[in-house]
């Protein structure tokens, strides 16, 4: 699942040498899942939810989807003190093709420069900041510059993974990421001609906004996180529609993401 800006939240006290005992968790699902944490039910993610009364340390966090024909998926975390972590999960039927990643923040010393430490599942798994190849999975990547980072996470016969992450001086940013396997569907033998001489690719042209661009999101809603924006009369190749008028469009090899039907069309190749 390709995903958008991701802030992770630190709160500072000024001037204060007592700091409180607080940390914040943020989860984001597809499709809408019910949050239990310490087997206590907590909300769903009908909306991104979040939670800023937590204390720091370990919790039991489970995910368990309104469709009971997908798997739910449980998972420890342990908290740290005024910092955000960020929890995005995309259900399947099977485990195997269902993706997500967790995301939160260590101090590692005031004056230190960033570090980046990437954990994936499968292992081995390319590293891709900026567009700049940049290793394999897990590492550890030091001294990062400051700002917004785009980081994809590839590997043979998986999806991408597409964050993006703040860096900021004197904190570590740690990813633990799972990549879904690609689906491939085999037709049945007697469809396999009709198949080759006739396939529809459907196509959506992005529409006239007042602005030039349209924001492309990483979940079929206003409240998901923006991947990235497409150009006015741009056409892209559509992988799904939904039934609360969004289209998932394909952007390119790395990044897919949602646009609101608002303001595309439907074109045939």
């Amino acid at each position: 699942m390709k995903i958008g800006l991701l802030l992770l939240l630190v709160w500072f006290l000024g001037g204060c040498q007592l700091r409180p005992l607080k940390s914040e968790i943020e989860i984001i699902t597809s499709p809408i899942a019910k949050i239990y944490i310490d087997s206590v039910e907590m909300g769903t993610t009908s909306t991104i939810y979040k939670n800023s009364d937590l204390k720091p340390g370990e919790i039991e966090l489970k995910l368990e989807p309104e469709d009971t024909n997908l798997t739910a998926w449980s998972y420890k975390l342990k908290l740290n003190n005024l910092t955000t972590t960020v929890v995005s999960r995309k259900f399947d039927q099977e485990d195997r093709y269902s993706s997500g990643y967790v995301m939160y923040l260590e101090e590692i010393g005031e004056n230190e420069e960033p570090t980046l430490v990437i954990n994936s599942k499968p292992a081995d798994a390319s590293i891709k900041i900026d567009g700049i190849i940049m290793g394999r999975t897990p590492t550890k990547i030091e001294k990062m510059v400051e700002g917004d980072r785009q980081v994809v996470i590839s590997y043979p016969g998986y999806e991408n993974q597409t964050l993006f992450v703040k860096m900021r001086k004197g904190y570590q940013v740690v990813v633990d990421v799972w990549l879904a396997m690609t689906k491939i569907e085999i037709p049945e033998m007697e469809e396999e001609v009709a198949i080759s001489q006739n396939v529809n690719i459907k196509k959506v042209k992005i529409k006239e906004t007042g602005t030039g661009w349209l924001r492309v999101r990483d979940v079929p809603s206003t409240q998901g996180r923006e991947v990235t924006k497409v150009d006015v009369g741009s056409e892209y190749e559509m992988i799904e529609g939904d039934e609360t008028d969004w289209y998932q469009i394909k952007v390119d090899e790395e990044i897919s993401g949602w646009i609101s039907a608002e303001y595309a069309e439907i074109v045939e190749e």
